[in-house]
């Protein structure tokens, strides 16, 4: 390649601001530190589980110990943090809504759903993800290109 000119699948890399990227670690931190509260203990000392207790037991203090290695390598585990806003948007649209639509909800389904919807604006509950962390335009050209996230 010659000096100046550029192969035309290579993208122009942009680097992240120091920031963006204390934002992001903010992020995991509060997944961590929050989250792991409440799971790790929970986990260290527990009587025999329910098949799907032990399995959201489990899968959640995995998503503790992948927040921890989102502290060293925070736009590697930016995956992380879209499934974080993912699987929350996806039950307050699928569960919340319509059993509040409907009059349906009970009152744990209504403490969930006005937590999870205070999380997002307020940031109060401790095992909530707020969006803000996120930086979109690098999400979106981590999809395209696998060699970006560094």
């Amino acid at each position: 390649m010659i000096d100046g000119t550029r192969d035309r699948n290579e993208t122009p890399t942009r680097e992240m601001t120091l920031w963006r990227i204390y934002l992001l670690r903010a992020g995991y931190l509060l997944i961590a530190v929050g989250m792991g509260m409440q799971k790790v203990p929970a986990f260290l000392h527990h009587r025999p589980w329910e098949l799907m207790h032990g399995v959201v037991n489990s899968m959640l203090l995995a998503l503790v110990l992948l927040a921890v290695l989102g502290l060293r390598y925070p736009l590697k585990m930016l995956p992380l943090l879209f499934w974080e806003i993912a699987w929350k948007a996806t039950w307050l649209l699928a569960v919340a809504l319509p059993a509040w639509q409907n009059h349906t909800m009970d009152a744990l389904q209504a403490v969930r759903f006005w937590q999870n919807g205070k999380s997002q604006r307020v940031y109060r509950n401790r095992t909530s993800l707020p969006p803000f962390p996120a930086p979109t335009r690098h999400g979106r050209r981590c999809s395209r290109n696998s060699r970006c996230c560094g």
